[in-house]
């Protein structure tokens, strides 16, 4: 299916970004470059970068770099010119970058539960409001901002809050303490963090769905807070899938799905909260057993970076097909020492690439003549 691209890149990168044949990425030099990678021609995209580059998105009219001291810098599509000068209040982004249309939230203060965390409207070049909030995760969508924080109750004991504050004015909309539902837990209340939640997962059909540890799933009404429905997910052997690498949870909204992957690919449908596995590697042989750590889905395969046959690093990259149910192509890595494999592949078009955490990249072109 994939063929590897040899050569293309002669020096380490940071973050990159993959847009239809173009390759976004820094080089040593701090200068961001574009490469196209059909003619092999390398363009200048943008040189006023501080330090390493931690992120590179595109947004809807113009490119979000995050630089090292967690400074969000937007560029026009056009120009490649900074149009971001406006918040240099020491704001920044930091965790997973959070942002819905031309909304960005940015957030100042690091230090102890609280920080200074705000909606920044980046067409008008100004702050719709902020507040002392504590995010530890986030999602920004639709007239909603959803997050999870960690406080302390009555007794000193930390909880974990899910809290949906109104975009407009970044006042609370409903809130609940997540440790209620500890009790649909597979593993019940003995199991490590009980009732914190471990992702928010995503929105579908006007419900924010969450997982909350270990393994349950749970739905709330995004306008109004109420549970609509929660369950434990799949069983609890699944929770032995989810040591140290794990595995990964992707909601499919436009397929009504939950897909998990780890020693086995598991489909949850939403709307009977029926599960089914698609794919089990638990009964292979030892070197033949593959463990995913993280995916992405496009269509009907699952690209993902794993390990096969045990061991430590995550050297492989890999296509899983959900209608043959089996692994269809795949490629181990050489890897520099310590070197594993970092973040699900990205797929755009015809290519593919992947990162190694001591910053090479790896380029895949697909190629129909392989099996």
């Amino acid at each position: 299916m994939y063929i590897k691209l040899e050569g293309i890149i002669q020096e380490e990168a940071s973050q990159f970004l993959l847009e239809s044949h173009n390759l976004i990425y820094q080089k040593k030099s701090n200068q961001l470059v574009s490469l196209d990678l059909k003619s092999k021609e390398e363009k200048f995209f943008f040189d006023d970068l501080n330090g390493t580059c931690r992120s590179i998105q595109r947004l809807e009219n113009c490119f979000l770099l995050v630089d090292s001291d967690s400074f969000p810098l937007l560029i026009d599509i056009h120009t490649r010119r900074e149009i971001s000068e406006e918040v240099r209040n020491g704001y920044g982004v930091y965790h997973n970058v959070s942002y819905d249309r031309n909304y960005l939230i940015l957030w100042k203060s690091m230090r102890g539960f609280e920080k200074d965390v705000g909606l920044w409207d980046y067409e008008k070049g100004e702050f719709i409001w902020t507040k002392k909030l504590n995010p530890t995760s986030h999602l920004l969508t639709g007239k909603s901002y959803f997050i999870r924080e960690f406080t302390l109750d009555n007794d000193k004991m930390i909880k974990c809050i899910l809290r949906c504050l109104d975009i407009q004015t970044g006042e609370d909309k409903w809130r609940w303490d997540t440790r209620i539902f500890a009790e649909d837990a597979p593993l019940g209340p003995s199991a490590k963090n009980v009732g914190s939640i471990v992702s928010v997962l995503g929105i579908w059909k006007n419900q924010l769905i969450v997982w909350v540890n270990p393994m349950v799933i749970v739905a709330f009404n995004i306008d109004t807070g109420k549970v609509e429905w929660r369950i434990p997910f799949l069983f609890a052997g699944l929770y032995d899938y989810f040591g140290p690498g794990g595995g990964d949870i992707k909601l499919i909204a436009e397929e009504d799905k939950l897909i998990f992957a780890s020693q086995f690919v598991y489909e949850l449908n939403l709307n009977t909260r029926e599960g089914v596995i698609t794919g089990d590697f638990r009964e292979m042989s030892y070197q033949d057993k593959w463990a995913i750590i993280s995916f992405n889905v496009v269509d009907h395969l699952i690209y993902f970076i794993g390990r096969k046959g045990g061991g430590i690093p995550y050297n492989h990259v890999g296509v899983f097909d959900r209608l043959q149910e089996k692994v269809v192509w795949s490629t181990k890595l050489d890897l520099v020492p310590y070197g594993t494999l970092q973040d699900a592949p990205k797929v755009e078009g015809d290519y593919m690439a992947v990162r190694e955490n001591k910053g090479r990249l790896f380029l895949f072109k697909k190629n129909d003549q392989i099996d």
